[in-house]
């Protein structure tokens, strides 16, 4: 038996090629068949085999909420100064 170091580096990696490619061929084959099946349903109902719950009332329990925050910008440049009827200033706005 040869023991070259190539033949045994290509022959590794041409049956890791193989297996890899065998691997995916059947991966797709078994998930195009069992997607098939496979669809949303919009109603609860579809989940349910006829007569085999009674539902009798109906009610939401929200359990986490989104909210979000967005600063309003004012206008910067609306600062002066002001006197009050004491004749006394003082700085508003910008400093």
């Amino acid at each position: 038996m040869d023991s070259n170091p190539l033949i045994v580096l290509v022959g590794t990696g041409i049956s890791l090629l193989v297996g890899c490619v065998a691997a995916f061929v059947i991966a797709v084959g078994l998930s195009s068949r069992l997607m098939k099946s496979v669809s949303a349903k919009t109603e609860a109902n579809a989940y349910l085999i006829a007569g085999s719950v009674e539902i009798t009332g109906r009610e939401d329990h929200f359990t986490h909420t989104t909210e979000i925050r967005q600063k309003i910008e004012t206008d910067s440049d609306s600062g002066g100064t002001t006197v009050d009827s004491d004749g006394f200033s003082g700085k508003s706005g910008k400093f």
